[in-house]
């Protein structure tokens, strides 16, 4: 939600998630003292957290100081956006949800075992390096999903070919999690394979690739970024983690050599749905 993580932020001082551990070390008295939440929790006259002087134990999210916190943010947060017409319960909900995303970006920023102060910014750096490398390889699946399934749409509104509705109901199955993934390296594209699918399925998609217009009605280029070279990568298929393979698509869309390797275990995890005949995709 927005409007809670933009309030949260002034609140705290903060810009990004990642910066709080920093803030915290200039600004310690953002952090609730353990002996002010014990009495809080045990003692009804005690003092309690305030919005004036905000103070979070980042130690227990859900701790009931914590929670007195989130109800008076979230009543702010209601009466400060009425045209929103926001519910307190889930604002609530989401600032302490918040909290712990803050709780979890400061253990990042402890060593651990085995590990010196001086070597966790070389960490936090490389773990930061991975995420955003992750998040390229999805956007990249899902522009070519959004490429693919677009393409399949105008051929099935300009062309009577019925094996364009087959095409572009393989590539909606497939989804994003079906598309082949991109890892960029300067102007080159190294292409994983996905060898869990079918030979068939992959040949049908490159067809649809090859049959993307890159030229309009004039011949000049279309829009987007030029093509770049794709090249198979040499990672081995087998280090995927079987998490990242998509479960539930059809029967057909697996391939069945690789299938069958599986243990029992693993292929009632990837569940896959009764058979998507394509008659018109056979060949």
């Amino acid at each position: 939600m927005r409007v809670v993580r933009k309030e949260m932020r002034s609140l705290l001082g903060t810009k990004k998630d990642r910066d709080f551990p920093n803030i915290v070390s200039d600004r310690p008295e953002l952090l609730a003292a353990p002996q002010d939440v014990f009495n809080f929790c045990f003692d009804d006259d005690a003092p309690g957290p305030n919005l004036q002087h905000p103070q979070i134990y980042i130690e227990a999210p859900e701790n009931i100081w914590n929670v007195s916190l989130a109800r008076q943010f979230a009543d702010m947060v209601t009466q400060k956006y009425p045209e929103k017409d926001l519910s307190t319960d889930i604002v609530a909900r989401h600032f302490l949800n918040r909290l712990d995303t803050l709780r979890k970006a400061c253990a990042k920023t402890c060593p651990r075992a085995n590990e010196q102060p001086e070597d966790v910014p070389v960490r936090m750096a490389a773990e930061f390096q991975a995420m955003s490398h992750r998040k390229r390889v999805r956007m990249r699946q899902k522009q070519l999903y959004l490429a693919r399934s677009g393409h399949c749409q105008d051929q099935v509104e300009y062309d009577n070919n019925p094996a364009w509705n087959e095409m572009l109901l393989m590539v909606r199955s497939l989804g994003v999690d079906g598309q082949s993934s991109d890892e960029s390296d300067g102007g080159e594209y190294r292409v994983k394979i996905q060898t869990w699918r079918d030979p068939h399925v992959t040949r049908l998609l490159r067809y649809i690739d090859r049959s993307r217009p890159t030229t309009n009605i004039v011949g000049n280029r279309l829009p987007g970024s030029a093509p770049h070279i794709r090249k198979i990568s040499e990672r081995e298929w087998t280090t995927r983690p079987y998490s990242d393979i998509p479960a539930k698509l059809p029967a057909n869309f697996y391939d069945n050599v690789w299938f069958e390797t599986l243990v029992p275990g693993l292929q009632a995890k990837l569940d896959p749905h009764p058979v998507l005949n394509l008659p018109h995709l056979q060949n």
